[in-house]
C-alpha cells in the first residue's frame, strides 16, 4: 500500500503486532519503493484497507467482528485465520494507493481516538498472553495520566481528553462476552 498523495512511498506492506503496547507495527512505512519488497512475505496481519480473502477461508473463520467497527478488526480477523493455519501474505504485485486515516482520522480525531483506545482493550483481552496483557495494563495505567493531556495539547483539542477516557472506560468495562481465545505462539 502506497500513500495516495505520495504514490512512490510505501505506507504498509504488512504488519507485526507489538503485544505489550497493543499496536500494529507497519512494515515498510515511509520507505520509497525501490523494489526492496519484491518477494512474497507473511505477516501477523495485513492492513484492512485492501485485503483479498478466499470465500472458503471466510466460511471457515468467520467475518470481521462487528464489535470493533473501526480499528483492530482486520488484525482480529488475521489472528483467527492464523489460528486455523492460514497465512497472512503480502503479494508484491498487488498495489493500492491509500488515503490514510480518512475514515477515523487516527488519534488526532475524536472518532479515531475513541475506537483505537476502546478496541485496544477488546483486542488484548481476546488475544494477548497473560504476561503481555499484564504489561499492557501497566503501560496503559501509566499512559492514562499523560497521554490524553499530551494529545489534547499537541492537537489543540480539549475534547480529546474526554474522548480518550470514554474509550478507555468502554474498553475496560466491555461486558459483552469475549472469547477466551488466546494465542500462545506470540
Amino acid at each position: 500500500m502506497y500513500y495516495y498523495d505520495n504514490p512512490n512511498v510505501i505506507w504498509c506492506i504488512g504488519g507485526k503486532i507489538d503485544w505489550k503496547l497493543a499496536r500494529g507495527i507497519h512494515i515498510g512505512i515511509n520507505e520509497t519503493d525501490v523494489g526492496q519488497y519484491a518477494e512474497k512475505m507473511n505477516f501477523d496481519y495485513i492492513n484492512g484497507s485492501a485485503i483479498l480473502i478466499k470465500r472458503n477461508v471466510l466460511e471457515d473463520i468467520g467475518l470481521l467482528d462487528e464489535k470493533y467497527f473501526l480499528y483492530f478488526e482486520e488484525t482480529d480477523l488475521a489472528l483467527k485465520a492464523s489460528k486455523k493455519g492460514y497465512n497472512n501474505s503480502y503479494i508484491p504485485n498487488a498495489k493500492i494507493w491509500h488515503k490514510v486515516s480518512k475514515s477515523g482520522g487516527g488519534i488526532k480525531k475524536e472518532i479515531g481516538l475513541y475506537y483505537i483506545t476502546r478496541n485496544r482493550w477488546i483486542f488484548m483481552r481476546k488475544w494477548a498472553r497473560k504476561t503481555d496483557f499484564f504489561i499492557f495494563v501497566f503501560v496503559q495505567i501509566c499512559a492514562a495520566f499523560i497521554l490524553p493531556l499530551s494529545m489534547s495539547i499537541y492537537y489543540n483539542n480539549k475534547k480529546l481528553i474526554e474522548i480518550y477516557y470514554k474509550g478507555l472506560w468502554d474498553g475496560i468495562s466491555d461486558n459483552q462476552k469475549i472469547e477466551n481465545n488466546r494465542i500462545n505462539n506470540y
